[in-house]
């Protein structure tokens, strides 16, 4: 298996997006799946991932960039775009379990939410 794109949390080969320890996988195939939400039309993959609190969103969206432009697919740009927005939206409102924390320094208390570990981690 060659990886032709690494980042922190994806790699994708010459026919999937896997996280790097290959035990999330998405074929090439199976790229532009859609899904309904309400009277709107998605790509699922950024839709349904945004459900899962262990994804971080950006490098997703970098794997799955590349991984459509490795499989040469016909992306419709519009509907990508609206499927990110989507995703964002979902992980920003959603119920997500979250973490929250307080911290109080010279009288001031500072107080942060974060929906997991990886969050914790893109806030440093």
């Amino acid at each position: 298996m060659v990886i032709k794109f690494k980042n922190p949390q994806w790699k994708v080969t010459g026919s999937s997006i896997q996280t790097l320890k290959g035990d999330y996988v998405i074929p090439f195939n199976r790229l532009l799946e859609t899904t309904e939400r309400g009277t709107k039309l998605f790509y699922d993959w950024p839709v349904h991932l945004a459900e899962k609190t262990w994804v971080n969103l950006r490098l997703f969206r970098e794997a799955f960039e590349k991984a459509l432009e490795l499989s040469k697919s016909k992306v419709d740009s519009d509907l990508l775009n609206n499927s990110f927005n989507k995703a964002q939206q979902l992980r920003t409102t959603s119920d997500l379990p979250y973490t929250e924390h307080s911290v109080e320094t010279n009288g001031r208390k500072f107080s942060f939410r974060f929906s997991s570990l990886s969050d914790i981690a893109n806030k440093r």
